[in-house]
């Protein structure tokens, strides 16, 4: 049996030869226009790029053997990925608008709060154009990463090497449930995420202490879903070679 050490190792020998199809292929260089219709291979490439820091910062923190770390940013890299395939499934000007829409409210938000306590994170100017751009855009107000999910799992199901639909765990959807949920308890401050560094003592008194995180973590789940996100950018953007994805896993074969 493969003890946790060997695991982890295979793991992280899969993360690496997985990043570096995206990072031997940085810097790209990419000529858009002002019209949405154009975004989506900057976009594309772009939220890969973010995905593989966060990929390569989630072995990182498990190297030091900070796994409730690694979960909380496998929270985030399982964003990148989804909204990725999202995107992908219907790269339109439209879907682009919406998602840019999104992001505009967000930091409209974010400056009307920091105004209230005094501060600014838009000039005036900044923030009329961000305004002047709103009303302008189709789209919702608020995009639900659930049914992001969803709607890039009816697109995707049967097209991704080892994918199903969006009621099996190996879905968009599906790794919602077991990576990014299962892991809200540690990543927000929770009664049950103290269980980490909380433990019973021999006087009957509970103590709070740094201790070794129990269980496997995060680390061969993350891989699958980032690889997830490197089949659709084949798919979409021409880039990796699926092969080459694929060879990954034989070589490194997976333990979610």
């Amino acid at each position: 049996m493969e003890s946790a050490e060997q695991r982890h190792r295979t793991n992280l020998e899969r993360a690496n030869a997985l990043a570096e199809l995206v990072e031997e292929r940085l810097p790209m260089d990419f000529k858009v226009s002002s019209d949405d219709a154009d975004l989506w291979p900057m976009v594309g490439a772009g939220l890969l790029s973010r995905a593989t820091t966060t990929l390569r910062h989630v072995f990182d923190a498990g190297s030091h053997g900070q796994r409730i770390d690694a979960a909380t940013l496998a929270r985030s890299l399982y964003e990148h990925v989804v909204h990725l395939a999202w995107l992908a499934a219907e790269p339109s000007a439209a879907r682009m608008q919406a998602w840019r829409k999104v992001d505009l409210i967000a930091r409209r938000r974010a400056d009307t709060d920091a105004r209230a306590v005094g501060e600014q994170l838009l000039d005036d100017s900044a923030r009329a154009s961000i305004q002047a751009q709103i009303v302008l855009m189709t789209g919702p107000e608020r995009l639900k990463l659930t049914d992001l999910a969803v709607e890039a799992d009816k697109h995707w199901a049967g097209k991704l090497p080892g994918m199903g639909p969006h009621t099996e765990r190996d879905s968009f959807r599906g790794f919602y449930a077991v990576l990014y949920r299962s892991y809200s308890t540690t990543a927000h401050p929770t009664f049950m995420g103290l269980n980490h560094v909380v433990e019973d003592s021999p006087t009957g008194h509970r103590v709070v202490i740094e201790k070794p995180p129990e269980g496997r973590g995060p680390f061969g789940m993350t891989t699958i879903v980032y690889a997830y996100g490197l089949h659709v950018a084949a798919a979409s953007l021409g880039w990796p070679d699926a092969w080459r994805i694929n060879d990954a896993f034989d070589r490194y074969p997976a333990t979610p």
